[in-house]
């Protein structure tokens, strides 16, 4: 047999088998002599050789370079590595192209830079990066400075400081990536400072108007590409310092720089970094300019400009830019997530370390709608992506937030510190200034003022407010600045009792300025910001003795805080409220709203929080009691655990007692298997169903009595077992019926006579002032409510009974509020309109529309000092309509009234810039007062206003100048300064008018030029 086996014809499989290794040996010996021929023929040592077997090939040559004989070949290996190098490079596997690079410098000639600089330039670069990339910062370092030994050009060296700039940015070196942008911008050409000044900003953002001209902002994605070689590395070079000159806290460096870059795209075109500047200038417009709709356009500008240009390098940092920075101010914040992901994607794929570590470091902390564990857990495991990137600054912004996280969750270890076992918020800080990590200490100071604020350490938190205060610009334009003037708010008024009168004054009128901020945040987008500033009204409205009227604030910011899903923000503005009331010593009405608190704050997550209330407030224990109460799961193991616990907490999560009512007959519906039931109460003696889910059939009321029906909230009766209810509600013991037409002792209930229900469940429902039962049938079989289900049912009606009191206090609270509310709400109209009235008549010219000279003077002193302290020019022209006493003689003073409202009417057309004001200076005379306008374009707005009044045509026979109404007019200009005030420049251009006149009017005269410096 072994011999006839061993002598046996191969099977099929074994045919397969060696067919397939004959297959795989030809195709080796067929790779072998491709890659033979690549080492031998140059024709194969470029692009020749195809990408997508590139890799391969040049394994293979590696493995036999030894066997290279002459230099053309070593080169053209040397080539192919360096193509191999850059192609692992893009797939983001940096230790695979740093030994491919690695081995063309081994294939390179004794002295590269001479013999094959061009060769030796492409791979000193893509070394340097990869060893950036990988680690290796002090070999990156080197290779630098071998690089910039070897530049041939300022352009080259130019370039070689910007990868120096990113690269000290990521490694946290604030000062030296600075410093070594602005040695690359003064190679270049680039008049730039490093200490700029307010009129530095003020005269860079004036370019930005004189720059854009009458472009709209989004025709700004069509301009030009720029062509200008240097202009490019002065861009790249701007947009590297952006981190630091932001995270250090730098002055006005943040500010002006953007501006630079902003004029230079305005000026020569787009280039990839446009993107990057009108992203850092949407920034810069919704933070430190308070303009956050303009930053929006520009913002949405930058993310324009990188798709039209298809341009992925940069796509990661103009993403976070606009996310953190501009995005968050005209969207609701949970929307922020999808950014940061696609900014996390675009820099894995490009390497942009420093960007990906940012988009890693934000990317679900800012959506209110998830809960605390969640968020914690999520945000934990990103941040092993800012790790793996190796961003100090980022590593630590992110992890104290996580901390916060761990704090509310109560894993650290006291209720005002970050720290736990392996994390120390001392020595955090303590790196963060050595490192100048300005922005990251303002986080500090930020979270812990929150956290001392919610667990009332008010002293400790008044103290973090004021550090915080010194650091405003490390936070502009972040969420964390939001939530700083909410704290800050919060915390100012906690401590303003303490107050001595001067605080006291200095810190309302900060209060004051502090909302009128959110206000307008709020006005530009509700959803985020419209419930902090209806709880800082509310806090103002305490402090000032205004108890109703900071009542209604807080209901306001609680409805609004719930509309748009922040429920820290909720739960925050229900403590307020329930404190507020305490001190009134209304304690009945703030345990609807204490209550609320603690189960806000217990559905977020914030269990050191609830526990801490638990403490304070013993009343919440029973609501504790009620949600807690110990189940066994062998009791209800036909049913789900997770759903019951849900149940529950979609019941304690209902506050509007309509709707709780509702939900709550759902789900105990749900749970106890019923088709169809009611709530019934009982209040002065009588039967009322209060809720009802009625089954799919009508049910017939013929036939019964009169006390067998109990009225429904639309009017109508509903017929039920009286007497099975009463007894419920008389022992407050649940009844459960397996067959209860067929047994038992309401089997002569008229109810239960006709309607033969089958199974019946009635649980009491009990508390003080409340006595009701929940009554529930299901007519398909018999014994359907078990005693399990009986069981899920008493925890859940528990339950149900404290929501259901808590609904009431707060609807009786909310109609109280709702009637004040209507009261002040009328008065407030009224005095409103009264206010409007008198505004319009105090600064408005009742015949032409425009504003009067008190308005006009007040206006003139305002700009004035604002011009005076940015150096920058003011303009106004002063114009008289010529011979108008002679035209209202002659015509009429109606004619004469006609006249002076359509000229006001040319010039309100004419004159539309915002800051720009028209007033009537008196009779036929107006004023123009126009501010950032030097002496050319004054000039210019004069004499076309002056056209434009010719144009309109207005008879005017009895002119000894023209045939139709005219104006003259006289200039002046001036950079305001403290030597002489507005009143010179309003007479110099009244010199100028009267001398218009004299030259025989219908012109322009513009006075002697006026000394611009004090």
């Amino acid at each position: 047999m072994l011999e006839h086996a061993g002598n046996r014809t191969p099977a099929n499989g074994e045919k397969t088998s060696r067919a397939s290794e004959d297959r795989s040996s030809e195709k080796r010996e067929a790779e072998n002599q491709y890659v033979e021929s690549c080492a031998t023929d140059s024709k194969f040592a470029n692009d020749s050789v195809p990408d997508d077997r590139l890799i391969d090939i040049v394994g293979h040559l590696n493995e036999a370079r030894s066997l290279i004989k002459t230099d053309t070949e070593r080169l053209q290996l040397a080539a192919l590595n360096l193509r191999a190098g850059i192609r692992a490079k893009h797939s983001a596997a940096y230790e695979a192209a740093l030994n491919y690079l690695r081995v063309a410098a081994e294939l390179l000639p004794g002295d590269p830079w001479q013999e094959t600089p061009a060769l030796m330039q492409s791979l000193a670069a893509e070394t340097q990066q990869c060893t950036y990339l990988t680690g290796r910062t002090e070999e990156a370092e080197r290779w630098i400075e071998l690089m910039m030994q070897h530049a041939h050009s300022d352009l080259e060296r130019g370039n070689i400081f910007a990868i120096r700039t990113r690269q000290y940015a990521t490694l946290g070196r604030m000062e030296d990536s600075i410093l070594s942008a602005i040695q690359g911008l003064n190679l270049l050409g680039v008049a730039f400072t490093d200490q700029p000044t307010l009129a530095d900003i003020a005269e860079e953002r004036h370019r930005v108007l004189v720059n854009l001209g009458d472009r709209a902002i989004e025709d700004l994605v069509d301009a030009p590409l720029v062509q200008d070689e240097a202009t490019l590395i002065a861009m790249r070079l701007l947009m590297e310092i952006f981190a630091a000159a932001f995270l250090s806290g730098s002055g006005n460096l943040f500010a002006y720089l953007v501006l630079k870059a902003v004029n230079l795209s305005l000026r020569h075109g787009n280039c990839p970094e446009s993107a990057f500047a009108y992203a850092g200038y949407g920034m810069l417009l919704c933070g430190e300019l308070d303009e956050p709709a303009l930053g929006y356009q520009y913002g949405k500008v930058g993310l324009a400009i990188n798709e039209r240009l298809d341009d992925l390098t940069l796509r990661a940092r103009v993403i976070y830019v606009y996310a953190m920075f501009v995005h968050h101010w005209s969207n609701h914040w949970s929307s922020l997530t999808p950014w940061f992901r696609k900014g996390i994607e675009a820099g894995y794929q490009t390497g942009d370390l420093l960007y990906l570590a940012y988009s890693a470091q934000d990317c679900v902390i800012w959506d209110p709608t998830l809960e605390l564990e969640t968020a914690e857990r999520l945000h934990a495991e990103l941040l092993e992506i800012v790790r793996e990137c190796a961003y100090q600054d980022s590593l630590d912004s992110g992890t104290l937030f996580l901390q916060m996280q761990r704090n509310l969750l109560g894993l650290t270890e006291a209720p005002c510190s970050l720290s736990d076992d392996n994390f120390n918020e001392q020595q955090c800080l303590e790196g963060m200034r050595q490192r100048q990590f300005m922005t990251g200490i303002a986080n500090y100071h930020i979270y812990s003022a929150e956290l001392c604020l919610l667990y009332g350490n008010n002293e400790r938190a008044l103290e973090h407010v004021r550090d915080q205060d010194t650091l405003i610009k490390s936070a502009m334009s972040l969420p964390q600045l939001v939530r700083f003037y909410l704290v800050a708010c919060l915390t100012l008024a906690t401590r303003y009792p303490l107050m001595n009168q001067q605080e006291q004054s200095e810190t309302r009128q900060r209060l004051q300025e502090d909302l009128a901020r959110m206000t307008r945040w709020a006005d530009n987008c509700e959803e985020n910001f419209r419930h902090l500033q209806y709880l800082m009204q509310a806090e103002l409205a305490r402090i000032d003795g205004h108890d109703h009227i900071a009542l209604d604030h807080y209901d306001a910011a609680i409805e609004a805080a719930q509309k748009s899903g922040f429920l820290r923000d909720e739960a925050t503005a229900c403590e307020r409220a329930a404190r507020h009331l305490l001190a009134l010593g209304r304690r009945r009405s703030a345990e609807g709203y204490l209550r609320g608190a603690h189960r806000l704050y217990d559905r977020w997550g914030a269990q050191r929080k609830v526990s801490l209330l638990e403490q304070e407030f013993p009343v919440l224990l029973e609501l504790v009691a009620a949600s807690r109460e110990p189940i066994n799961p062998g009791d209800i193991s036909d049913l789900d655990f997770a759903s019951v616990m849900k149940a529950s907490r979609e019941i304690s999560g209902e506050i509007v007692l309509d709707q709780l009512l509702k939900t709550t007959l759902s789900i105990l519906l749900e749970n106890a298997g019923g088709q169809w039931g009611c709530l019934v109460v009982r209040r002065d003696g009588r039967l009322q169903a209060e809720a009802a889910q009625l089954p799919e059939q009508t049910l017939s009321t013929d036939d019964l009595p009169d006390h067998t029906l109990v009225p429904l909230a639309d009017g109508c009766k509903l017929p039920i077992p009286v007497t099975l209810i009463s007894q419920v509600l008389h022992t407050s013991e649940a009844i459960v019926l397996h067959d209860a037409a067929g047994e038992g002792q309401f089997v002569q209930d008229p109810y239960v006579r006709q309607r033969q229900p089958t199974s019946v469940l009635c649980v009491p429902i009990g508390r003080e002032g409340f006595e009701g039962a929940l009554y529930m049938e299901n007519n398909l079989t018999s014994g359907v409510f078990t005693e399990a289900r009986v069981e899920v049912i008493r925890l859940l009606t528990a339950q149900a009974s404290v929501a259901l009191e808590n609904a009431r206090l707060y609807e009786q609270v909310q109609e109280h509020s709702r009637t004040l509310e209507q009261k002040v709400a009328e008065r407030t109209a009224r005095l409103e309109q009264l206010n409007q009235e008198l505004k319009g008549l105090a600064e408005h010219d009742g015949l032409t529309g425009v504003a009067n000279r008190r308005r006009g003077d007040a206006y003139l002193e305002q700009i004035w000092g604002r011009l005076r302290r940015e150096q920058q020019p003011l303009s106004i022209i002063m114009l008289d309509v010529d011979h108008f006493k002679t035209f209202n003689d002659n015509y009429g003073h109606q004619a004469g009234d006609e006249c002076l409202m359509k000229v006001a009417a040319t010039l309100r057309v004419y004159v539309q810039r915002p800051a720009d004001l028209v007033a009537r200076y008196g009779g036929e005379e107006f004023i123009l007062i126009l501010p950032n306008t030097d002496s050319d374009g004054v000039a210019q707005v004069a004499e076309h206003v002056r056209d434009r009044v010719e144009a309109l045509a207005i008879e005017h026979h009895f002119s000894s100048t023209s045939t139709v109404v005219t104006i003259s007019a006289g200039t002046a200009t001036m950079i305001p300064h403290a030597e002489v005030g507005a009143e010179k420049l309003v007479r110099q251009a009244d010199i100028a008018l009267y001398q218009a006149k004299q030259m025989g009017r219908n012109r322009i005269h513009a006075a002697a030029d006026l000394p611009v410096m004090g």
